[in-house]
């Protein structure tokens, strides 16, 4: 999918390089990962901006409220159940229309086959979009990293990897429930309390990184992290995520040289949540004056 991914890039910086000054996440994280995630899955180009559109108010709702939530939750509903039914009749290769023939093959239920969709459309969408955000922000507050990747120190695979290690897209796992009475550092876990992983503290651990407390390109083990979990629980998107980020920076890198934080508009703010972890905005500016001749 890189040709396709590489397009939706350039598209979206194409309507970026007229500008002095964006919201990066609003301009292009969000629906650069929005429309990746969506042709991934299948979804029809007319219908991108009405799932963007639920899926930003879904990321709201748990300040509006559950009610706010279960109605995007139907809307999602009906709207899988009738994709569905026009790509039984249709000769797409999507992931969905295989999803679909899994279905009337009797080997997914119903509720799997719509379940199994709204993960991989909101969880593409918001971690991918957090990764993206995260990264940008992160090199541009290391400017002596943001030159050394230009200029081509560092193989890219390797800068998303620390990125990843460095600012994870998720904070928290999901909550998991010990089986068995469990002693971890003085501390005593009793059968059926639940659990939450923190990536952070993983992914800084002391006794596994070298000098975690600080980012670097090299001297690394390229996917030690524990960013996209471990065994049964490995994120199924992680090839997705690690294409897109690389593909989003090289473009970003090759297109805005000069790219800053907004000096005119406030700081980026971490979003409230336990589980993810990305910023309500991220304002920069392009300095270079080849964009505005």
């Amino acid at each position: 999918m890189r040709p396709q991914i590489q397009e939706i890039a350039d598209r979206l910086i194409a309507d970026m390089t007229s500008m002095r000054e964006a919201n990066l996440l609003q301009a292009f994280a969000s629906p650069f990962s929005l429309h990746v995630i969506c042709q991934f899955l299948g979804v029809p180009e007319r219908d991108i901006e009405q799932i963007g559109q639920w899926l930003q108010r879904l990321n709201q709702a748990d300040l509006e409220g559950t009610a706010v939530a279960h109605e995007i939750a139907a809307n999602f509903q009906n709207y899988l159940l009738d994709l569905a039914v026009k790509e039984c009749d249709s000769n797409s290769d999507t992931l969905f229309r295989r999803l679909v023939t899994r279905h009337a093959d009797g080997d997914l239920s119903e509720k799997d086959l719509i379940s199994s969709s709204f993960l991989l459309l909101s969880a593409g969408y918001e971690t991918a979009m957090n990764l993206i955000g995260n990264s940008v922000l992160t090199l541009l507050t290391n400017r002596g990293l943001w030159n050394e990747i230009q200029s081509g120190q560092h193989e890219l695979a390797t800068v998303v990897e620390e990125l990843l290690r460095w600012e994870c897209p998720l904070e928290f796992s999901t909550l998991r429930v010990a089986i068995r009475k469990i002693e971890l550092e003085g501390v005593s876990i009793e059968p059926g309390e639940k659990v939450l992983f923190c990536f952070y503290a993983a992914n800084r651990d002391p006794q596994y990184f070298m000098a975690g407390e600080q980012l670097q390109f090299q001297c690394r083990h390229a996917t030690a992290h524990m960013s996209f979990g471990f065994g049964l629980h490995y994120c199924l998107g992680a090839g997705l995520a690690r294409l897109e980020s690389e593909v989003a920076i090289s473009s970003l890198l090759r297109t805005f040289p000069e790219m800053r934080l907004n000096p005119d508009q406030p700081e980026p703010r971490w979003l409230p949540g336990l589980t993810m972890r990305g910023l309500d905005q991220l304002p920069v500016r392009f300095d270079s004056e080849v964009f505005f001749t």
